[in-house]
């Protein structure tokens, strides 16, 4: 350190990659200022990709929040890499070019090297931090960097005195705690439960499900955000106890991987529209089938542009679900006797044409068919001549009492 004219200190300023890494742990800016640009840019990837693919302004926002939460675990983990990187690749952004000096005035300070200079008036220091190495300096997009080595103690209380924030960044210390034994199993435990709580989650969704097809398991899924504070115990504790000495990684590793995965499939329940609809809807189809549906049932739907026949498109697929009873039996023996109806091991196989991919191959022996043509009022007929036709199939399951119907624009070349 020396002195000029008009200088009350100079000091010499420099910043090595190491150095770096600990200003980017003990100042939270650079992260806080990197996931700003994250957010921005992840932003306008997520509506772009959101007005592609016409998702809901509320599924693309849950989504949005999901991946930005596992980038900032991410980063925040990686933090060493994080700053490396930045170091490396932007330097000037941050501090002085190289090697250089610091002059100490009255009212601010000047940062010069060979390069430049820059002057930074006291009043702009917006916060100062020390930690047991150094001073960083923070103004309004810029870290000065000052080695208390090279600091004598009227320098030292000098610099503490120029901004009203001052902070004493002190590193951790490993503590020793009691019952180490007791808390490393806990950690064990808690990292076997954080694992399994993808398993526990699914045996609740079963357990919530119940009777209920599998088809509506999307309606009811959000029970894995039941099992959130598992894996967010297990990150909190893994924190806790790696700064007392334990090898807790795999706690906070899986905590991230667990809490993610039970956070987004819980939200495929706000994302995802119910296939579940009114069941009274059933009876649009009664004088296609020829039959008296059961009062009670569950009926889902869906719609698809086509699938994965060419020659079907605007296909509406309706499944109605029932439960063993008096009244699921009358309606099963009007299938079974019903004239239009067709055992599986008995339809044709020019008439298996008709019928789509998912329903030709069924392998079912319980199964009964049927194929109405709107368009010529027939019954399980091909088309006498080319054209294009709306098409009524039906399969009804006996074993499992499911009812499929699938309706669709058919070409027939």
């Amino acid at each position: 350190m020396s002195k000029k004219s008009g200088i009350l200190f100079s000091v010499k300023s420099s910043l090595t990659l190491d150095e770096y890494k600990k200003m980017f742990k003990c100042i939270p800016t650079f992260y806080l200022s990197i996931m700003k640009s994250v957010a921005v840019r992840e932003l306008m990837v997520i509506l772009i990709i959101s007005l592609i693919s016409k998702t809901s302004l509320l599924a693309t926002f849950i989504i949005y929040i999901i991946i930005l939460i596992l980038l900032g675990f991410i980063y925040k983990i990686k933090i060493d890499y994080l700053a490396e990187k930045v170091y490396k690749k932007y330097p000037s952004e941050y501090q002085l070019d190289g090697i250089g000096f610091i002059d100490f005035y009255d009212s601010y300070l000047i940062c010069r090297n060979d390069n430049l200079e820059r002057k930074v008036d006291y009043l702009n220091v917006s916060k100062l931090v020390e930690t047991e190495t150094n001073f960083y300096l923070q103004t309004l997009n810029k870290i000065i960097n000052i080695s208390k080595s090279d600091c004598d103690e009227e320098l030292m209380d000098f610099i503490r005195n120029l901004c009203n924030t001052y902070r004493k960044y002190e590193s951790k210390k490993v503590k020793k705690v009691k019952n180490h034994t007791s808390k490393k199993n806990m950690l064990i435990i808690l990292f076997i439960l954080t694992i399994s709580s993808i398993y526990g989650a699914s045996l609740t969704l079963d357990v919530v499900l119940g009777d209920k097809p599998a088809i509506l398991s999307n309606d009811y899924i959000w029970v894995f955000w039941f099992w959130l504070p598992i894996p967010i115990l297990s990150i909190i504790l893994g924190f806790k106890y790696k700064s007392h000495g334990f090898k807790c990684t795999k706690n906070i590793v899986a905590g991230f991987i667990i809490g993610i995965s039970l956070l987004a499939f819980g939200s495929f329940s706000f994302i995802f529209p119910s296939m579940e609809i009114d069941y009274a809807n059933i009876n649009n189809y009664s004088k296609i089938l020829n039959v008296d549906f059961p009062s009670k049932g569950i009926l889902t739907q869906e719609k698809y542009d086509t699938l994965f026949d060419k020659d079907k498109t605007n296909i509406t697929n309706t499944q109605a679900f029932y439960k063993k009873s008096i009244n699921v039996k009358d309606f099963e023996k009007s299938i079974i006797h019903g004239e239009n109806w067709i055992k599986a091991s008995e339809i044709k196989t020019e008439l298996k044409m008709l019928l789509p991919s998912q329903l030709r191959d069924s392998t079912c022996k319980s199964c009964y068919f049927l194929i109405f043509n709107k368009d010529t009022d027939e019954y399980n007929k091909v088309p006498s001549i080319q054209g294009d036709f709306h098409v009524y199939t039906s399969l009804y399951d006996l074993d499992n009492r499911i009812l499929t119907i699938t309706d669709f624009d058919y070409e027939y070349k």
